[in-house]
């Protein structure tokens, strides 16, 4: 163990380091144009003479700092900027969610050492992608076979029941069947939109019919706790994702619905304001506490608001991410025991 400390210390220790190539370079090529230039004049005083040559002696320095200064780019190039070029492309290409990059090393100085260090980061985060994204997704998409086999038996044990406990007991585990498919299918979601930088924003449609439609879903929710609903929605046509923004409408008003005690109201308004779309669900439920705030888009966050409630806990962060990708933003008010209000704002 220590005979290889040694050899890494020792091969750190002659590494070369930019600075001092470029002090090399730049003495090597100022002699190297010294040279050229004084054999070029040796050369050009056997046929002009001694004297003419020395008339010419302000050009001899001209052309010996114009050589040096086309050496000095060169080199500059070759060693700095040609290597920092491919740097910032394999960058900008693992910005893009591109992990398969890899620069090759060249050379054995702090650029070298950057290199290495860049392709060991890469391959960790391909490694993360797969962990966090990818494998999480294979998971999810492989529960839902299971989970529907899980329900059906229950449904047919259900029907079946001797006892009044065994009907109970059915209940909670198609209804907890219920929840985990909604998380598995909001994991594939969350994982398809942050495994894209882009969405397609194709389809024409009115904001205002997804937004009904929602509410007449929603319908045995709301009515069996006796709310007032009050839509007031103004009648446009849009460019976007259809089934993505649908996706928001569910959770933003299916949210405000399991907020909201018995005989409490929800207004949701919709109207365009130049060329920006304008949504407010507003609620008189039991709020949001401060603390509760700064994490309500955090995924499964369990906070005082969210404890005792059905849900998957992903239901707004996948709505934040579906509006960030759409180009627009959420945002709220709330106060504990007077209500809640969203806004989603989007680029029409």
């Amino acid at each position: 163990m220590k005979t290889n400390q040694k050899k890494k210390t020792s091969s750190k220790a002659h590494k070369k380091t930019v600075s001092g190539q470029m002090l090399f370079l730049l003495f090597s090529s100022g002699l190297f144009s010294a040279m050229a230039v004084n054999l070029l004049v040796g050369i050009l005083s056997l046929f002009w003479g001694i004297e003419r040559v020395y008339a010419l002696m302000p050009f001899h320095f001209i052309a010996i700092l114009v050589i040096n200064i086309a050496l000095l780019y060169r080199n500059v190039n070759k060693l700095i900027l040609r290597r920092l070029r491919e740097l910032n492309s394999a960058m900008e290409q693992v910005a893009g969610g591109n992990y398969d990059v890899s620069v090759p090393v060249t050379g054995c100085d702090e650029l070298s050492g950057l290199t290495e260090s860049f392709n060991r980061m890469t391959a960790e985060l391909k490694a993360n992608a797969f962990l966090s994204r990818d494998f999480v997704r294979y998971i999810s998409h492989e529960f839902k076979t299971p989970l529907a086999v899980i329900r059906n038996y229950a449904e047919i044990t259900q029907d079946d029941a001797g006892s009044e406990e065994t009907l109970r007991n059915m209940d909670v585990i198609i209804s907890e069947a219920d929840r985990l498919t909604a998380l598995s299918r909001n994991v594939l979601e969350l994982c398809r939109l942050d495994s894209t930088t882009l969405i397609e924003k194709n389809d024409r449609f009115s904001p205002a019919a997804q937004i009904r439609s929602v509410i007449l879903d929603l319908q045995t929710l709301w009515g069996e706790k006796q709310i007032d609903m009050n839509p007031e929605l103004d009648e446009f046509e849009i460019v976007s994702n259809e089934a993505l923004l649908f996706r928001v409408w569910q959770n933003i008003i299916g949210n405000a619905i399991k907020f909201t005690g018995q005989g409490g109201s929800i207004a949701v308004s919709l109207k365009k304001e130049g060329g920006t779309l304008i949504c407010k669900v507003a609620d008189d439920g039991i709020g949001i506490s401060k603390e509760d705030q700064p994490h309500l888009f955090t995924p499964f966050y369990s906070g005082n608001r969210f404890r005792n409630q059905e849900g998957s806990g992903l239901g707004l962060s996948l709505s934040l991410k579906i509006v960030e990708k759409l180009g627009g933003t959420i945002a709220f008010e709330s106060e504990v025991q007077k209500g809640t209000v969203f806004t989603v704002t989007l680029p029409v």
